[in-house]
């Protein structure tokens, strides 16, 4: 409550966060993810590369509509974006020190991709971020 105007806030999310942590809209096409150097490389096959993509350490997460093809999977990175491994496999564990990944997606599945905390891929879910915003509760006069 701000008492100097008498207006009570409270911070409320106008959107519910999805189990997808993958946003289409911040990724590279023509692009993949190659899994041993972390690193972007170029892609005639029409693979498309994630953004940094958040993730808890020691978790396991399931890419659905993965590319795990000849160089590209997914990587792992740490809180300053540098490159500690990576992997070719639809679920895995993150290393202990990991606070991101980017992985390659299949273009063919681009409505479709998806990136959840799970051992198991479940039912594809559109990305939704959380937006925080001040609602005004009550105002006294």
């Amino acid at each position: 409550m701000n008492s100097k105007r008498g207006i009570s806030r409270k911070r409320q999310a106008i959107n519910s966060k999805s189990k997808n942590l993958l946003n289409i809209a911040t990724c590279t096409v023509n692009t993949f993810v190659r899994y041993f150097t972390g690193e972007l490389a170029s892609s005639q096959a029409g693979n498309i590369s994630s953004d940094f993509i958040p993730v808890d350490p020691e978790t396991v997460y399931t890419v659905t509509g993965g590319r795990n093809a000849q160089n590209a999977g997914s990587s792992f990175y740490d809180k300053d974006k540098v490159f500690i491994s990576g992997i070719q496999v639809s679920s895995f564990t993150t290393p202990a020190n990991c606070a991101y990944v980017r992985t390659t997606i299949n273009s063919s599945y681009i409505n479709t991709a998806q990136v959840e905390k799970s051992s198991e891929a479940t039912g594809y879910d559109d990305y939704k971020q959380v937006k925080p915003v001040n609602r005004v509760l009550s105002v006294k006069r």
